[in-house]
């Protein structure tokens, strides 16, 4: 299993949702300078994840990402990224 670097990104959005499974959610966007990317992490709402609980607009969280490679019913491959909430440095 190949190492994964954990990565720090900056909170610019959050939201609680209620998407069509009926359970809300938490949704976090972040900000990751070194590969201008943005970071969609979800956690449930009603548990959040205990790295991401009180998070606000500004605030870094560290995350691990995993790149999947997911195939369709038709056979089509795509690449999902999946980030992991950590726990920061202190």
């Amino acid at each position: 299993m190949k190492k994964q670097t954990p990565i720090q990104v900056v909170v610019i959005e959050t939201a609680n949702i209620k998407p069509r499974s009926g359970r809300s959610a938490l949704l976090i966007k972040g900000w990751h300078e070194e590969s201008l990317s943005l970071v969609s992490i979800w956690t449930d709402a009603d548990k959040p994840n205990p790295f991401l609980k009180g998070k606000a607009v500004g605030d870094a969280v560290r995350v691990i990402p995993e790149m999947r490679q997911e195939t369709d019913i038709n056979g089509k491959k795509t690449s999902v990224t999946y980030y992991t909430p950590i726990p920061q440095l202190k």
